[in-house]
């Protein structure tokens, strides 16, 4: 038999001074501890073992047209890449000011800098959409549409677009698809924009948008291989930029706390 003699504590009063416990009842605790716990970690916890019965289903996304199309239509979501919190009041007044709306928007946090845009008019969602990249308070807002069969936490909101600058290339080398190829070297290009007129500038540089990781260090250029073997190389400018530490090419929190003297 095991014992257990405790001091009574004021809780307890005068009715439990002696506390006898016998193997059988002790073994019997022990028991149904085990048999609880394994119920909670696998029940909540646990993923299916190895023949164990599938319990996934496929959910129909069919019934739900009337919300798909409201949502790919008015719906964007966005995040600001700082340390910093923002409050939705404060998103909406800086915003304001730069979108120009012909219909009303509204911003609702969703905790983390991040935000979802509803907009009253399709139009103003496209527009603001094509008009990256945008800053709130010197932060780069990174804005996604909502696509429909993507949940919340799913969207892409660690890349931007950003414009670039290549400059000292020859007239030869000024083209759409060298445009493409730098968009390349970043998380991918996005459709060149292109003018011929800008070759013939006194300070002519080839421009093109382009997505970038906004967790990444920018590259300040890059050497390209001419056809008679020399290799130039091609200094990157950056337009409309968050916070950067111009040394390191880091932007956002890391360039705020960047102690580089060349800032």
């Amino acid at each position: 038999m095991l014992s257990f003699s405790k001091t009574p504590t004021r809780a307890c009063g005068d009715y439990f001074k002696r506390a006898v416990v016998t193997l059988r009842e002790f073994l019997s605790l022990i028991f149904l501890r085990q048999s609880l716990s394994s119920v909670l970690v696998y029940g909540v916890v646990s993923h299916p073992r190895e023949g164990d019965a599938d319990p996934s289903s496929s959910l129909d996304p069919s019934l739900s047209t009337s919300i798909r199309l409201k949502v790919n239509k008015f719906y964007s979501v966005g995040k600001i890449i700082s340390d910093k919190p923002f409050k939705r009041g404060l998103v909406k007044s800086i915003l304001d000011k730069f979108w120009v709306c012909d219909g009303e928007f509204k911003v609702i946090e969703k905790g983390g800098n991040k935000f979802l845009f509803h907009f009253t008019k399709e139009a103003d969602r496209k527009k603001v959409l094509a008009g990256e990249p945008w800053l709130v308070g010197n932060n780069q807002l990174v804005i996604q549409e909502w696509r429909p069969h993507l949940s919340y936490e799913e969207i892409d909101l660690q890349h931007a677009p950003i414009w670039v600058q290549a400059h000292k290339l020859s007239p030869e080398d000024m083209n759409p698809t060298n445009a493409e190829l730098i968009g390349n070297g970043f998380a991918g290009s996005l459709p060149a924009v292109f003018n011929l007129e800008d070759i013939f500038r006194e300070d002519s540089f080839m421009c093109t948008q382009v997505r970038y990781r906004v967790d990444r260090p920018l590259p300040p250029g890059f050497f390209n291989k001419k056809s008679n073997g020399e290799r130039q190389w091609v200094p990157l400018k950056y337009e409309w930029m968050p916070e950067i530490c111009y040394k390191y090419g880091v932007t956002g929190p890391i360039a705020a706390r960047c102690k580089s003297p060349e800032m």
